[in-house]
């Protein structure tokens, strides 16, 4: 799993292959304070494809960094 910071967040990318051998990836987001050693993390439930790896895992790390912008409210509404 390859990591990526985002305000706070960590962002973990599983890479892999569709059958045909293209690129695809998931991501799963870690609250701040939180890693993949000692949380579950919340995943998106879709895969990215792209025609690299490397666009497979930037389109996830958009899609994730999105997703917790979403979040970001919530969580200081608290």
């Amino acid at each position: 799993m390859k990591m990526h910071d985002y305000k706070g967040w960590r962002i973990g990318i599983d890479v892999d292959s569709d059958p045909d051998g293209s690129p695809r990836t998931m991501a799963t987001m870690f609250e701040p304070g939180t890693g993949p050693r000692d949380h579950t993390g919340v995943a998106l439930g879709q895969t990215f494809k792209g025609s690299t790896a490397e666009e497979a895992e930037a389109n996830a790390v958009v899609a994730a960094e999105e997703w917790i912008e979403r979040q970001l409210p919530r969580k200081h509404r608290k």
